[in-house]
C-alpha cells in the first residue's frame, strides 16, 4: 500500500461520511493492483477480506453503543373503596368444649372414633361392657312381671269377696285385707316398670356419645380401663362458630377510628393461613 493510499483510508475514516463501503473497497483494490502489478489474486483477496472485517466491526460497535427506547406503562387513576387488612396474633378455642363422661362405671371394651376427627351429636365414641347391665335389666323385666302377678291374684280374690262381704258370708275385714292387698300389688307394677326402665337406660348409657358437633379430642382411657362417672374419656370441641381470642393493638384501632373506617365485629374474617401479598 502506499502513502497516498494510506492517507485517503484513514481520512476517510475519519471523516465517517460521505463515502461508502464499497467505494472504499474499491478504491483500496485498484491502488493495490495499480502500485504492485505482479500480485497474486490470493493476495489481493485477503487484503478485501480483511478491509471487510475490519469496516463490519466499525459498524457493529457504532450499532451497540445506541441506547434503547425505554418503555413506559401509563395507568388510568380511580377512586374506589379498598379492604383494610390487619393481622394479630390469635388464639382459637372452641365455642363449646364438652367433656365426655360416662354414665355407668364399667370397663372399656372398644373406641369408636378417630382422635382429631369431626364427630356428629349423638355418634357413639366410647363402649363400655354390656353384659352386667343387660343382666339387670332381664332381672327386672322377671320382678315385674311376678308383680303383675301379684297384682292379677289381688284383683281376682277382690272381685270374689265382695259379694260375699256384702251378704255377709265373710268377714268385712277379710275384703279390706284383700283390697289393701291389690293396691300393694299395684304399686309393685309400678316399682317393678320404674327398676325395667332404668335398667334399660343404663343399658343404653354403656355406649358413650358425644353431646355436641365438633372435633374430638385425644382419648384419656385404653381398652380394659375401669371408667366412673368422675372419669374424663375425651373432649369434644365445637368449631362452628369458633372463638378467637387476640389483644389487638391500640394503635391499630386508633388508625382504623382515625380513617372513620367501621369495624364491626361481624364482618371481621378469620383465616388459618397466612395471607398471601
Amino acid at each position: 500500500m502506499t502513502p497516498k493510499t494510506e492517507i485517503e483510508i484513514r481520512r476517510m475514516e475519519k471523516d465517517g461520511k460521505g463515502k461508502s463501503m464499497t467505494m472504499l473497497v474499491n478504491h483500496a483494490v485498484r491502488s493495490l493492483v495499480g502500485d504492485v502489478p505482479r500480485l497474486r489474486t490470493g493476495a489481493v483477496f485477503l487484503a478485501v477480506a480483511g478491509l471487510g472485517i475490519f469496516v463490519s466491526a466499525c459498524n457493529k460497535s457504532q450499532a451497540t453503543t445506541a441506547a434503547p427506547v425505554p418503555e413506559v406503562e401509563v395507568a388510568a387513576i380511580e377512586t374506589r373503596d379498598v379492604p383494610v387488612y390487619s393481622e394479630w396474633v390469635a388464639t382459637l378455642d372452641g365455642y363449646v368444649n364438652a367433656e365426655i363422661r360416662p354414665q355407668v362405671s364399667g370397663y372399656i371394651i372398644r373406641q369408636d372414633y378417630k382422635e382429631g376427627s369431626l364427630v356428629r351429636k349423638g355418634q357413639v365414641l366410647f363402649e363400655i361392657d354390656p353384659r352386667p347391665f343387660q343382666a339387670t335389666l332381664d332381672r327386672a323385666k322377671g320382678d315385674l312381671a311376678q308383680a303383675q302377678a301379684q297384682l292379677g291374684k289381688a284383683t281376682l280374690d277382690v272381685e270374689r269377696d265382695t259379694p260375699l262381704a256384702e251378704g255377709k258370708a265373710i268377714a268385712k275385714s277379710q275384703l279390706d285385707n284383700e283390697i289393701q292387698a291389690k293396691l300393694g300389688a299395684q304399686a309393685a307394677v309400678e316399682s317393678g316398670k320404674a327398676a325395667v326402665e332404668q335398667a334399660a337406660l343404663n343399658l343404653e348409657w354403656t355406649k358413650v356419645t358425644s353431646l355436641v358437633d365438633g372435633i374430638a379430642g385425644i382419648a384419656q382411657v385404653q381398652i380394659g380401663n375401669l371408667v366412673g362417672a368422675n372419669s374424663i374419656l375425651t373432649s369434644v370441641s365445637q368449631v362452628e362458630p369458633i372463638r378467637l381470642f387476640s389483644r389487638l393493638a391500640n394503635m391499630n384501632i386508633s388508625s382504623h377510628k382515625a380513617r372513620a373506617i367501621p369495624f364491626p365485629a361481624s364482618t371481621l374474617s378469620v383465616s388459618s393461613e397466612p395471607r398471601s401479598n
